[in-house]
């Protein structure tokens, strides 16, 4: 039976990234103007090889990165913990109280509606207690992110059993939980310096992209140096007001990572979609098969 060769996480990074810039540069304190609840992130380099080493691009397109905690406290998240209770609230008429999408909370009111009807009950009880921590959850998630640190953070195993919250990070850990979103283990034994300090993922959906001469100015900078620099550049790229932190770049992915981050990301997008079939006619499909309907 062959070997598996362990893989740990400084086997995903550079140690010392380079001085110029090259796709897979990790960058810490890049703004996320206003898209994710952070006010800053990490993030790593996407822009091809040859634009970067032969200054083709007067931008540098990035991928935020959050930790896997932030991860399963935002939108993207939402609708998995929805899921999780939608089946359990039927009987309560769930079907009325329907989030928005799948990427907002379903009305608060409704599920403390479900829990007075339930409370005291002891073939409830269970169910009760799920809803306390996820009335908690969207209370938690519905704060800035300065604020968030001043509460108690809700436990998502009282909401997902232990099994099924470890099926969700593993497949997480192994890039098959969902398409957009792409794992970067914890690199631990750096350190504040550490580029990523703790288990996260690249977020797919939230590319955008900087003017490559604030990250030229960034790498001859200092944290002293800083204010002056964006001073001097704010004529020429107003966008530099929000990068209040000086951006430093700390690692950079090696080179077979790099292909499977930027394979991913690519296979996202190149996948040619068509408009979905409706509810409506989904459930008349089933109708038709169960009943054996055939053409003639």
């Amino acid at each position: 039976m062959p070997i598996s060769t362990k893989i740990d996480a400084k086997d995903f990074y550079k140690n010392l990234p380079t001085i110029g810039h090259e796709t897979g540069d990790i960058w810490y304190g890049i703004p996320s103007f206003g898209m994710l609840n952070k006010n800053f992130v990490s993030a790593v380099v996407i822009t091809p090889a040859c634009d970067l080493s032969q200054n083709k691009s007067e931008t540098v397109t990035i991928l935020p990165i959050v930790s896997i905690f932030d991860y399963l406290h935002s939108k993207s998240f939402y609708g998995d913990v929805w899921n999780e209770f939608y089946s359990t609230l039927k009987q309560y008429g769930a079907d009325d109280f329907l989030p928005k999408s799948k990427f907002s909370h379903p009305p608060k009111e409704k599920l403390e509606e479900v829990m007075q009807k339930i409370e005291g009950i002891k073939a409830t009880a269970n169910l009760y207690e799920k809803l306390k921590i996820y009335v908690e959850y969207i209370n938690y998630t519905e704060l800035p992110a300065n604020d968030r640190k001043a509460i108690t953070k809700p436990d998502l195993l009282k909401i997902f059993s232990p099994k099924k919250y470890d099926e969700i990070l593993k497949k997480i850990f192994t890039n098959s939980y969902k398409s957009d979103i792409h794992f970067f283990p914890a690199l631990l034994n750096a350190g504040e310096f550490s580029a990523i300090s703790a288990h996260s993922v690249a977020l797919f959906r939230y590319a955008y992209s900087i003017p490559v001469e604030i990250l030229d100015a960034a790498q001859i900078s200092s944290q002293e140096w800083w204010p002056k620099d964006c001073n001097d550049l704010s004529k020429e790229f107003p966008i530099i007001s929000n990068f209040h932190n000086w951006p430093i770049k700390l690692s950079a992915l090696k080179d077979d990572f790099l292909s499977d981050l930027l394979s991913r990301y690519l296979s996202m997008f190149m996948r040619l979609g068509s408009r979905d079939f409706t509810t409506h006619t989904i459930n008349q499909f089933i109708t038709e098969v169960k009943g054996g309907v055939t053409c003639i």
